[in-house]
């Protein structure tokens, strides 16, 4: 029974680390541009979100509108700060160090604006426990695997069959075929950029009910989203969550013979040698499919 209790808590923590490396992938296997300011952008809106809620506003209410902020955020974050960058025709190197730049910003402002002490935000009754035969787990944590389950295969059937999936493809495939065909890139990537950044949102939301937010949360959530997304193929959505699983799995699993922070060191260095190993991704053959 100790063994389900851990694939449960690995199941647990992998459709989060999934609902993170969901919303990267869809950036980057979109537009091959590394958004390290990833975590940092879905920061401002949670931490929004937690003030307004300390503040006496409803935390359903405060989730809506943190929502909202994040997926505006993402938009803008491309349309003022990428999308320049590209028309000027500017390297990957620069527009990494651009974002570097802005994550670096953002991560010395969230102290000055909120103070540097640990914020908490939950839900009371997603928190509670329960008791399924031996197995304990909480709403919170059925929540997330249910949220990244139906979102990765929703998003994937977009992709694959929707009329913005398939000018998604294009884009991505030929530029310049898609502008023939008369397909407004600048709007598609735009709402690529929000819709990832609000996937990453409920992803870190849920992540900080059953810990904390801090000014450096998004540091570790943008590291183990892009580690996953290298992982499992870029543009791959089955492949980031079938490796955040994993991820998940095998870091909960590790604490039978060590601590937990052993555990999140070694998993660190298994899959760091994976993408040594196979740099490509596992499936890169997917990817080419899907987008």
């Amino acid at each position: 029974m100790r063994y389900l209790q851990i694939l449960v808590n690995g199941l647990v923590t992998g459709s989060i680390y999934g609902l993170a490396a969901l919303g990267f992938n869809l950036i980057y296997g979109t537009t091959k541009i590394f958004h390290v300011a990833y975590g940092s952008v879905i920061m401002i809106a949670l931490y929004f979100v937690t003030s307004i809620s300390l503040s006496g506003t409803s935390v359903y209410w405060a989730l809506l509108v943190g929502l909202a902020i994040a997926f505006t955020l993402g938009g803008l974050v491309y349309a003022v700060l990428y999308s320049p960058l590209e028309r000027l025709g500017r390297n990957r190197v620069t527009i990494f160090i651009a974002a570097l730049g802005l994550a670096t910003l953002i991560e010395a402002v969230i102290p000055w604006v909120y103070g540097p002490q640990p914020l908490t935000f939950n839900l009371p009754s997603l928190n509670t426990v329960v008791f399924i035969g031996k197995i304990v787990i909480s709403p919170l944590d059925i929540a997330a695997i249910v949220a990244a389950l139906v979102l990765s295969l929703s998003l994937w059937m977009v992709i694959k069959w929707s009329v913005i999936g398939r000018q998604l493809r294009a884009i991505t495939s030929n530029v310049e075929l898609g502008s023939v065909m008369g397909i407004r890139r600048g709007l598609i990537i735009g709402s690529v950029f929000a819709v990832g950044t609000a996937i990453g949102f409920i992803g870190l939301t849920m992540q900080s009910m059953s810990s904390s937010v801090t000014p450096v949360i998004d540091v570790t959530y943008t590291l183990i989203a892009a580690m996953i997304v290298l992982a499992g193929g870029a543009g791959s959505l089955v492949g980031s969550y079938v490796i955040a699983l994993a991820w998940g799995i095998l870091q909960n699993g590790i604490t039978l013979w060590v601590s937990a922070d052993w555990a999140t060191v070694i998993v660190y260095l298994a899959f760091l040698t994976l993408i040594l190993i196979r740099p490509q991704g596992l499936m890169t053959s997917t990817t080419r499919r899907m987008l």
